[in-house]
């Protein structure tokens, strides 16, 4: 479906916009760019909730926006230029969910009844100056769950109950009716429950999670096991891997270290999908650390409930935000967890 318009959403145009898009329709590409500028990063955000991939975000993101800007002249304002941005991107994400491609890794998706996360599901990167958004939105159990979902259904879903469009304007986007879209709306929200927002991690949350990775630095087993739920799970997407308990993950754990010693891990502290994180860093051949995956840590009280440790290439992690690379073999570099943040 081509980007014709009319879904109208809650929030108002950003100042500025009329000007840029009449220069934009007249044939000012800066224009343009200016004009779309403040909605990228919330467009990859919801391309990323459509996926579950930052690389695939990527992409649609920047077809939405080659195709938004060939197609400026059938934008004639009866709607925000946002929502009619969110309806290219969201049909460009139902495409990509629809292809050959991806539909081939869904069918080869292990374990998703033992709970285990879609394989092509990538971290998403926190961006500092945006921290107070909402982390529901956008939590690694969420984006897990709405996966299971039928393209459809989730752009129903994510526009609904996330974004806060019309049912009226979710029909025109997804060009269908308003019967069909509360249809899909039913039948999304019967397997998924959007809660009240939620807010960032918190200062205890942080704290926690620097607790942990001192904790594990250390090699300290005691003290790692009391920060963990007596259910807690770890899982290591893309491998079909998951282990119950704090002595079962721990013993994983070692399994992976190097000479299977926890404190030959590295950890540097991060955020990713509004949770609190760590960046896994292993020696390479050298005995250089380098960075081999990211934590992902569902804290809930005062433990770790879940543990989602993702195996990733190295170009992924130009994206986080790093205060350093633990490199040095000094003492006063083996733990990363404190004060680097």
């Amino acid at each position: 479906m081509e980007a014709g318009e009319s879904v109208n959403e809650h929030r108002p145009n950003h100042a500025g916009d009329d000007d840029d898009l009449r220069s934009a329709r007249a044939g000012d590409h800066a224009a343009f760019v200016r004009a779309v500028s403040p909605y990228r990063n919330e467009l990859h955000r919801h391309c990323y909730r459509m996926t579950g991939s930052v690389d695939d975000a990527d992409d649609i993101v920047q077809e939405t926006l080659f195709r938004a800007w060939r197609s400026l002249g059938t934008y004639a304002g009866r709607s925000s230029f946002r929502a009619w941005l969110y309806r290219i991107a969201t049909n460009r994400s139902i495409d990509t969910l629809g292809g050959k491609a991806r539909q081939e890794i869904v069918v080869a998706w292990e374990g998703q009844e033992a709970g285990l996360e879609p394989m092509w599901l990538q971290p998403y990167p926190d961006n500092p100056a945006e921290l107070n958004e909402r982390r529901e939105h956008i939590a690694t159990a969420f984006v897990v769950a709405i996966q299971r979902l039928p393209p459809k259904q989730r752009a129903a879903l994510l526009l609904k109950d996330v974004l806060g469009f019309s049912v009226p304007d979710i029909g025109v986007a997804l060009d269908t009716t308003e019967q069909a879209v509360n249809s899909a709306l039913q039948r999304a929200r019967a397997n998924i429950k959007v809660d009240t927002p939620l807010r960032p991690s918190t200062d205890a949350e942080t704290s926690l999670r620097d607790q942990l990775i001192d904790a594990w630095q250390r090699a300290d087993v005691e003290a790692l096991t009391s920060l963990m739920a007596t259910d807690v799970v770890l899982t290591m997407p893309p491998d079909p891997i998951r282990r119950d308990g704090p002595v079962a993950v721990i013993d994983f754990l070692r399994s992976v270290a190097p000479l299977g010693q926890l404190n030959k891990f590295r950890l540097v502290p991060t955020a990713a999908n509004r949770q609190p994180s760590a960046v896994l860093f292993l020696p390479d051949e050298t005995g250089r650390y380098v960075p081999n995956g990211v934590l992902n840590l569902d804290i809930s009280g005062k433990q770790v409930h879940r543990m989602t440790a993702f195996r990733l290439p190295p170009a992924f992690f130009d994206r986080l935000d790093l205060p350093g690379h633990p490199n040095s073999s000094s003492a006063s570099d083996q733990r990363t967890g404190g004060g680097t943040r």
